[in-house]
């Protein structure tokens, strides 16, 4: 089961993903942590893509333009439309084709356990068109979306936030991402329209995408409380999960 984490930058998807390998630590449920997930990643996702150079990318990328043609062309024409700088903005494209060639080699795996994804589709392709002057391409992002969602069926949990708390923690914090308390003016100025790009992708994910909203202004444990409920009430509304959980138990 793939449970995807939705949210801004700022709503502490990431530290919250790493709280929840504690919340689970002995417990019944069959999750993965989040180091082996990395350890995953690094080994055939997108961490394997980047160590490999372009033509081996090119080797384990083309598949996915003959079995998933609308992502992988949707993703890439995004890419190109949404204008400079074209070279970072084809490495985004990379990262969400390298994401998306993980998660179906992860397939298997998630068909047994619990994965939680902090930096999921939404957030990269989010991560692809932020910096643009306009959000565009909306059917496409659309389409995109519907195949993704159709394809690997992940379980959204939004994490709801107020824009003033997530604007305040992300050029508040230490960290060598796009936004920290280095961030110069005209970034910042920016950030709020961006956000509003954020909002709008939300609305193109398909119906049933989103399972879930949780609060995520308050301390990460007490978030991470409220996820931990939310993913144990999504793994037994399978019915399966429930039944393994007990057999462990």
């Amino acid at each position: 089961m793939f449970v995807e984490l939705i949210g801004p930058p700022g709503c502490g998807k990431t530290t919250i993903a790493r709280l929840l390998d504690e919340w689970f630590a002995g417990s019944a449920l069959p999750y993965v942590r989040s180091t082996e997930l990395a350890s995953l990643d690094s080994d055939i996702g997108e961490h394997y893509l980047k160590r490999i150079g372009f033509f081996g990318q090119v080797f384990c990328l083309a598949p996915l333009l003959w079995h998933h043609p609308r992502i992988a062309v949707g993703v890439l024409f995004l890419a190109a439309t949404h204008g400079p700088p074209y070279r970072t903005r084809f490495q985004r494209a990379r990262r969400i084709l390298g994401h998306f060639l993980l998660m179906l080699r992860l397939r298997r795996l998630a068909d047994e356990r619990v994965i939680v994804l902090d930096d999921g589709f939404v957030q990269r392709l989010w991560s692809l068109l932020v910096e643009s002057k306009s959000l565009h391409g909306e059917r496409l992002v659309r389409i995109v979306l519907d195949q993704y969602y159709a394809t690997l069926a992940p379980l959204g949990v939004n994490l709801e936030i107020d824009d003033d708390v997530t604007t305040a923690r992300v050029f508040g914090r230490n960290s060598r991402g796009r936004f920290n308390r280095e961030s110069g003016e005209e970034r910042r100025q920016a950030f709020s329209r961006w956000l509003g790009y954020h909002r709008r992708l939300v609305t193109l994910l398909p119906s049933k995408a989103i399972q879930a909203s949780i609060d995520a202004s308050g301390e990460p444990g007490e978030v991470a409380d409220r996820l931990a409920a939310v993913v144990i009430g999504l793994a037994d509304d399978t019915g399966e999960w429930a039944a393994h959980a007990r057999a462990r138990d």
